[in-house]
């Protein structure tokens, strides 16, 4: 990079890269309980909703609770001690989890996990808008964001490895700890990388910030006026990230413990092939998204990523309604795999859009919101609303498969319609800019 724009000190992809791999971890955190559902629902003898507050309740609401508080912090503060702090936390919260022997523990760890990565990607996305111009941040953002799919992935690897080599319900005697079950295993492992990656970034030099008014433009002073300010798009992008990640995240969850019920397959068989859909589908996907809005903001630089979002979710809504219900394994994994692509391809042009509107100094913050409204949407309501549907309509009537299509192909209509709107909006606030000017 040269110019105004380049920070060639800041070794801006490493540190990019170290971002990803910290949410990578975050989702391998998140990923594993899915892959685990049947062994740990029958240990703990818990239900599916229970099983989805699990994954959504304790994580969510402890989350959101801390998302906010701790972007005003890296508003100000070092945002670089946030995510180091981020890390650590979640990680021991995660081997904790691998202590549990009741839903009440469970549940417990599991909002300390949900505190810990609070603080991670209002913190990553905004070091990111720093380091990088803006014609290359929509790539660096779907670098970051290819750690869900990462971590989704390795999830569902690792962990089948290790269901493979000690079954889920095997019991072991470790020193320290008693007895051990084999599902609980995966959560005690993940300790130490989460540890030594935060050790990691802890010597990486922070980008200074840009000037609030960077790009030229007049902004607000305060985040409330700066949101009334922008209120269409603003409305338009988090509300449709939030319900591409009801649909998607819903469908992550559950997809394992689908594949099991309908065709009986072990859980390593399970973890093999859906991690290896992922990591190829999901991560190509979110790269091939980020280098797609990267080109259409040389020429638009709100609305080109917002559109190349809103087709990434308007492809991806048949294959949400459709895959739950396909008959074969073979249908249904071909299924998820271009589901997986076409979400993953939506996520990075949004997100750049957002920043490109917000001020430095209020990234964070607004970062902060679009991660609280995307959780309470797909990690607490995707979840949790699949579940109970699932039980709602009964396993004689297909009962997750329909939940599933149901909540998933909605959803994506819904968000697919609300980026377009957000691209619409920003398309005419440039045109009215530019025939003022």
């Amino acid at each position: 990079m040269s110019g105004p724009d380049a920070l060639p000190d800041h070794r801006p992809w490493t540190f990019a890269i170290l971002l990803m791999l910290a949410n990578t971890l975050s989702f391998i955190d998140r990923q594993i309980v899915g892959l685990l559902v049947e062994p740990i629902k029958a240990d703990l003898h818990l239900s599916d909703t229970q099983i989805g507050l699990l994954y959504g309740l304790g994580f969510t609401l402890f989350y959101i609770a801390a998302a906010i508080p701790v972007a005003q912090i890296a508003d100000r503060a070092s945002r670089k001690l946030v995510v180091v702090a981020s890390i650590a936390s979640w990680s021991v919260a995660t081997a904790l989890c691998g202590l549990s022997r009741s839903f009440e523990t469970f549940l417990a760890a599991r909002i300390g996990v949900g505190v810990g990565e609070g603080g991670l990607t209002p913190s990553a996305l905004s070091l990111l808008a720093d380091l990088f111009p803006r014609d290359r941040l929509a790539t660096a953002i779907a670098l970051y964001q290819a750690g869900v799919y990462l971590g989704n992935a390795l999830a569902l690897i690792l962990g089948g490895i290790v269901a493979h080599a000690v079954p889920p319900s095997t019991e072991l005697v470790v020193s320290g700890l008693g007895i051990v079950r084999g599902w609980q295993l995966p959560f005690l492992l993940l300790l130490a990388p989460g540890l030594v990656l935060a050790l990691v970034l802890l010597r990486m030099r922070e980008p200074p910030r840009r000037a609030p008014d960077a790009d030229g433009e007049r902004r607000p002073a305060a985040l409330l006026p700066q949101l009334r300010a922008r209120a269409p798009v603003y409305a338009a992008i988090m509300g449709g990230f939030a319900l591409l990640v009801l649909g998607g995240n819903g469908a992550q969850f559950w997809t394992p413990a689908l594949v099991q019920r309908s065709f009986d397959w072990p859980t390593h068989l399970v973890g093999h092939w859906l991690g290896w859909t992922t990591l190829a589908f999901g991560a190509t996907g979110v790269l091939a998204g980020g280098m797609a809005a990267d080109r259409l903001a040389r020429r638009a630089p709100a609305a080109g990523p917002a559109v190349a979002s809103a087709l990434g979710m308007a492809g991806m809504v048949p294959l949400a309604f459709a895959f739950p219900l396909l008959p074969t394994p073979g249908t249904m994994l071909a299924a998820v795999a271009a589901h997986q692509w076409l979400s993953a391809f939506a996520l990075s042009g949004g997100m750049a859009t957002l920043q490109t509107i917000t001020p430095t100094h209020m990234r964070a913050r607004v970062l902060a919101l679009q991660m609280v409204l995307i959780n309470l949407a797909g990690t607490l309501a995707g979840p949790t609303l699949i579940g109970m549907l699932a039980d709602r309509i009964g396993a004689a009537g297909g009962g997750l498969a329909m939940a599933m299509a149901l909540i998933g192909g909605g959803s994506g209509a819904l968000a697919a319609m609300a980026m377009a709107m957000a691209a619409r909006s920003c398309r005419s606030r440039a045109a009215t800019i530019g025939a003022g000017a």
